[in-house]
């Protein structure tokens, strides 16, 4: 029996996740793709067009006409268009426009809906998604939000192990072989993290680099949460090791930012590091600290820090 868990990550981006819209608009497949320097890229690499449509498959004509935008490519032409180019896979990646604000609000409406069992909110989610499967060019994180919307589905549903499994290796697969990662691949780990631990332990660390990594551009907060969700996924599954890397990089990303939850994590986190092997004395510690903080009627949290504080004391 799966139990329900709060992703503090996905509150701390979108505090009012409960009331947003489950319905998903159209653009969500329409794909920005700088073709006018992957023009720039083809001729700094002396191949003709004639050569390269030939190689790819595709007509001069047709090539000319999609660098017009006049039409789109398949993801499979672009993808031999990057191998004839030479082009690493963060080269490529930076073509795309980076995934709009709406992809990142489905990828958290799923794992926040996902960790929590609504199934139906899942289903839904999930099958707007598919309405758009059928568009001319699916760009990647349109592709990974499906995968990614199956697998919430088989998490919550009941005798979908299989399914699940072998969903969950392809994602983890997918993700890792990237040279740049977005927030929505984050947001997927972190989530897979929290459905299946120990499969995600042997990347754990990993994880909490990149997401520890400035170059990984998003807002302080957001990313102290997040290693906020890591650091409870480690505690409550008793990894001391795990457990010590999370409480470090939490300490290293909140540094001069001022945040009443932020500073109880931290301090609560100190608590449970410099006592883990005296947990009867960290506990009443922990009990002092819950009882001296106000939680602002924000019950989710406060009922997080307590199944953490739970967790941690047997």
């Amino acid at each position: 029996m799966k139990d329900k868990i709060f992703y503090s990550g996905v509150n701390a981006i979108y505090p009012d996740i409960a009331s947003l819209d489950l319905q998903i608009s159209t653009n969500m497949v329409n794909v920005a793709f700088d073709r006018e320097r992957l023009e720039e890229i083809r001729r700094s690499r002396n191949i003709s067009v004639n050569n390269m449509a030939k190689r790819i498959g595709l007509s001069r004509s047709r090539y000319y006409r999609w660098l017009d935008n006049e039409i789109d490519l398949p993801m499979d032409l672009l993808i031999s268009m990057q191998k004839l180019l030479v082009l690493t896979d963060y080269e490529f990646l930076s073509l795309f426009g980076q995934p709009n604000d709406e992809y990142i609000q489905v990828t958290a409406m799923l794992a926040y809906n996902a960790l929590l069992l609504t199934e139906d909110n899942c289903l839904v989610l999930r099958d707007n998604l598919v309405k758009h499967q059928n568009s001319s060019l699916k760009n990647d994180p349109y592709l990974l939000l499906l995968d990614f919307s199956n697998l919430c589905i088989f998490y919550v549903k009941e005798d979908c192990d299989d399914e699940f499994n072998q969903l969950f290796d392809h994602l983890i697969n997918l993700i890792f072989i990237r040279d740049i990662w977005t927030t929505i691949d984050a947001l997927v780990l972190v989530t897979m993290a929290y459905m299946s631990p120990k499969r995600v332990f042997p990347f754990f660390s990993e994880l909490l680099n990149i997401l520890g990594n400035l170059k990984f551009t998003i807002s302080s907060k957001h990313r102290f949460f997040l290693i906020f969700d890591l650091f409870c996924i480690a505690v409550n599954a008793d990894n001391k090791k795990l457990s010590f890397e999370s409480f470090q990089k939490l300490n290293m990303v909140s540094y001069g930012v001022n945040d009443w939850k932020m500073s109880f994590v931290n301090e609560m986190s100190h608590i449970m590091i410099d006592n883990w092997d005296d947990r009867d004395n960290a506990v009443i510690k922990l009990k002092k600290l819950v009882n001296n903080i106000l939680f602002l009627n924000d019950k989710n949290f406060e009922e997080k820090v307590n199944h953490l504080i739970n967790n941690y004391s047997k």
